[in-house]
């Protein structure tokens, strides 16, 4: 659904329909329409899909889901945007999964942003067009994130997009990092990116196993990459994946 804050609509001009509740521009319905078409099965070219959405995106947002999908134990997971109300389990999953696993950038006591500083980067990426925060939960409770975001804003970089993923470890190992990530490179096309980059720790076998399913490929490897409390290094391996 899509979510089109301070639209003018003049009665010379019916640009728009009200919908659910929100109020959709004629340009972004036959992009909705066009996503609905394809999603039922009818081929529909994505250049066509591409160049719709790019008609009217410019100065408005997209809310994406809630979708729900099976993970490899037939649970049903729900996946949707991030929302400002999601403050709080957000900075919990950070402290959490920073103690879990040596392969995120923090040590467990950086994590000290504050439900304040949360809520506005929730918002921020809620109120771009080139940006995707998207989270899992199971039964209500959250259980992981993934997102994409432009890797700068200069124009020679339009073409790329940087993603990420994090599930509590008690989740791993049932597809659903595999779904998310599927998810999210799919967004990250149909906006326009051409190319998804990541950066892997070296050792992370499981990681690197998933990505290499969906595609990317390792182009190079950052030395001493981390260095942590204990004194030892760890390398990083750049992957891409082109959308």
């Amino acid at each position: 659904m899509l979510n089109v804050p301070n639209m003018k609509c003049y009665a010379s001009e019916k640009i728009s329909q009200w919908i659910d509740g929100y109020l959709i521009p004629f340009k972004a319905k036959a992009w909705m329409d066009l996503t609905d078409r394809r999603a039922a099965g009818e081929h529909v070219d994505s250049k066509n899909i591409r160049k719709n959405k790019n008609n009217w995106k410019g100065g408005m947002n997209m809310k994406f889901g809630p979708i729900e999908i099976k993970d490899k134990s037939n649970r049903t997971i729900v996946l949707r945007n991030a929302t400002p109300e999601d403050a709080e389990d957000l900075i919990t999953y950070l402290k959490v999964t920073t103690a879990e696993t040596p392969y995120l950038i923090r040590e467990p006591e950086e994590v000290v942003m504050t439900r304040e500083q949360e809520t506005a980067f929730i918002n921020n990426c809620l109120n771009s067009d080139r940006s995707l925060m998207l989270i899992a939960t199971l039964d209500g409770k959250h259980i992981g994130n993934c997102s994409f975001n432009p890797v700068g804003n200069y124009k020679r970089y339009q073409h790329r997009c940087e993603v990420a993923i994090a599930l509590y470890q008690e989740f791993c190992g049932y597809g659903i990092g595999k779904i998310m990530m599927e998810t999210v490179l799919k967004e990250a096309k149909e906006i326009g990116f051409e190319q998804a980059e990541l950066e892997v720790i070296s050792d992370n076998q499981n990681a690197i196993t998933l990505y290499e399913k969906l595609g990317f490929q390792k182009y190079g490897t950052f030395p001493d990459n981390l260095k942590y409390a204990d004194g030892h290094y760890t390398s990083a391996d750049w992957m891409m994946k082109k959308l």
